[in-house]
């Protein structure tokens, strides 16, 4: 039996990969959509209508004045059902008060404030994802209007078409400016999805949840004229401060324009005719991945400045991973020094807020990336650079993340080949191909389903990365340990034949999954980004350039494999996964670090990431323990007698 694969590793390993996964959808999953979107529409039905049912203490519709009375004791309800979380407390306080101040006939300014703060502190609580997955269509939203809501809602949406008479209540005007004023997008799409219970607002789950985001988005433009629309189309394009009023489209659809008017007042409502009109000007790309960085480098700073660490620690983590390091690629191809630098420094942040320095050294360190990021956006928006960065970044993309599972497999290939154990390519070819579906089945929920975080991409990476660093200390030591003229002849002769059994085949397939899905999850994703920015030829030809010289490696290195003679193909390929031991513990440890699961303790040392050498002392440590585990097995190996030279 060979002692460096035991027959059970790969059940244990696979148990693990479950493991990962499972609290991977932990992270993206805390709370269903199903159990917020009732309770945020309950919550703002409350807040648009009791102004207009209760003035001055007084009832003016008892009917709806018992219906809110019941839809406030229905939300504390439901938030008790709520998974539990550190603010759910408040929220819960929050939901009593209300119900004790409509019990009380309380003033209409006040529900309304009241009911906003619910609204922003339950999507703070459980940030479920309530944003369009793709940017809605103009188009099918104004078809769906005409034939689903015109009926009712008239044709420009004032609430006087055909079938209007006679309804109670009566069908909204979306013109409005009382009610529209209080209501954001969000608050729409809960309507149209959930309808409205005793009334002839019917629920239209029927439509897709594009479909529903087209028609929301339409219904919200209805109350903007064309000067206004115009007047924000000019704004946003000549103004780039605008872009930091509403910078994505979570921003967009779960802000109101009263709101808005309030921080923004003279902008506001040019902003948002033009935004909801064409939502494309909102397209997700490099723009918004530094804006996220921009907004959470300020969350950070706010949360360190009122005594909150942890929350500090969680923004200045979310600036990195869900930020900066999606534009990483495209800024490198453009820009290097300043990436690294920009890259450093914000690791540099997440110490300081670790090692508890003064505020004033944070807000220091804050200000400085404010400014470097300032820098990378000028550099990625300068002509010169765009298509070149977009060809550079697609290229550097996918030939850094798939080098390593090339190199891998074509060692893998050619050791199963050069030792007749054609039975074993089964296992090969399905560990890549089963880790390539996974990648596109991540490519997918990621772009349709759910929003996978940063710390989650990262987790899964360095999980995967250090299991595979595992099977390949054994593969690689198995190598080494085949490399003795004499071993070989007893392994050919069948003697020990138990060291590649099916247990050991199916730790081939699993490395070859683990060494494919762990690039091809961080790549679907970074590919993602990089093609919402738009430069599509550029992006497609730096895909197509780094496959075939990705090919050309892999069909070079098997062929200069199969060639050597056995004694020295063995050693090489021991080798060379002994390398890759090395290189995937240290990434490994290095998204783990950049989850914020393992601390980072910068050392004076050189920073070479494509072979996993990282300048902390975790990582060096790690990868020294690695290749201490490895000489143990190569000394182990040549000290067997088996060793000795056969006659």
């Amino acid at each position: 039996m060979n002692p460096w694969i035991p027959p059970r590793l790969p059940i244990r390993l696979r148990f693990a990969i479950v493991c990962v996964f499972s609290l991977w959808a932990s992270h993206v999953m805390a709370a269903s959509r199903e159990a917020i979107l009732p309770i945020l529409q309950m919550v703002d039905y409350i807040g648009v209508d009791y102004p207009e049912f209760v003035q001055d203490g007084q009832v003016l519709n008892a009917a709806e004045y018992a219906e809110q009375r019941e839809f406030s004791a229905d939300i504390r309800r439901r938030l008790d059902d709520l998974p539990e979380v550190d603010g759910k407390a408040q929220l819960i306080e929050s939901a009593q008060e209300l119900e004790q101040a409509i019990a009380r006939k309380a003033d209409g300014t006040y529900i309304q404030n009241l009911t906003a703060d619910m609204t922003e502190n339950l999507l703070r609580q459980y940030p479920v994802s309530l944003t369009p997955v793709k940017v809605p269509d103009p188009a099918v939203g104004s078809r769906l209007y005409q034939e689903q809501c015109a009926g009712c809602h008239g044709v420009t949406g004032r609430g006087d078409g055909p079938a209007a008479q006679g309804l109670t209540p009566a069908p909204t005007d979306f013109h409005d400016a009382g009610r529209r004023s209080q209501r954001s997008l969000l608050s729409y799409y809960n309507t149209v999805s959930l309808g409205v219970p005793g009334t002839a607002m019917a629920s239209y789950t029927h439509l897709s949840e594009a479909e529903r985001w087209a028609l929301v988005f339409h219904i919200g433009q209805l109350y903007f004229d064309d000067t206004q629309k115009q007047a924000g189309r000019a704004l946003w394009a000549d103004t780039p401060d605008m872009r930091r009023i509403v910078p994505d489209m979570g921003t967009l659809v779960q802000t109101t324009p009263e709101a808005l008017a309030a921080n923004h007042p003279d902008h506001a409502m040019p902003l948002l005719a033009a935004l909801i009109d064409r939502p494309a000007l909102l397209a997700p790309g490099q723009d918004r991945a530094l804006t996220t960085a921009r907004q959470m480098l300020d969350a950070a700073d706010q949360a360190y400045r009122s005594g909150n660490r942890e929350e500090a620690a969680r923004a200045a983590l979310s600036a990195y991973l869900d930020g900066f390091e999606l534009a990483e690629a495209t800024l490198a191809a453009t820009d290097r020094k300043l990436m690294a630098q920009i890259e450093a420094d914000m690791m540099a942040l997440r110490n300081a807020i670790r090692e508890e320095e003064t505020v004033n050294a944070v807000t220091q360190r804050v200000e400085r990336l404010q400014v470097a990021l300032n820098q990378a956006e000028n550099r990625l928006h300068s002509d010169e650079h765009s298509v070149a960065a977009a060809f550079s970044g697609s290229f550097l993309i996918l030939f850094r993340e798939g080098l390593e599972a090339i190199l891998v497999l074509a060692a893998m290939f050619a050791f199963l080949k050069k030792s007749g154990r054609s039975e074993g390519l089964a296992y090969l070819h399905a560990g890549w191909i089963g880790a390539l579906v996974m990648g596109l089945a991540t490519w997918f929920a990621a772009t349709y389903l759910i929003d996978i975080s940063g710390a989650s991409r990262e987790l899964t990476e360095g999980l995967t990365a250090l299991l595979a660093a595992v099977i390949l200390i054994g593969v690689g030591l198995w190598l080494h340990n085949k490399s003795y003229a004499s071993r070989w002849q007893q392994y050919v002769a069948g003697q020990m034949q138990a060291a590649m059994n099916r247990g050991g085949l199916r730790a081939i397939g699993l490395v070859s999954f683990l060494a494919v899905y762990r690039e091809a999850f961080e790549t679907v994703l970074f590919y993602r980004a990089l093609w919402s920015q738009g430069q599509h030829t550029a992006v497609l030809s730096g895909m197509v350039i780094a496959t075939i010289l990705l090919a050309g490696i892999a069909v070079a290195l098997f062929r200069f494999s199969v060639r050597l003679p056995i004694r020295q193909f063995f050693s090489f390929s021991a080798a060379l996964i002994g390398v890759l031991a090395v290189v995937f513990a240290g990434k490994g440890l290095a998204a783990l670090q950049a989850a914020g699961w393992i601390n980072a303790q910068p050392v004076d040392f050189i920073d070479l990431p494509v072979l996993g050498i990282y300048p902390t002392l975790q990582t060096l440590l790690g990868q020294g323990l690695v290749l201490m585990v490895l000489l143990a097995g190569i000394l182990y190996n040549h000290r067997s007698p088996s060793a000795a030279p056969s006659h």
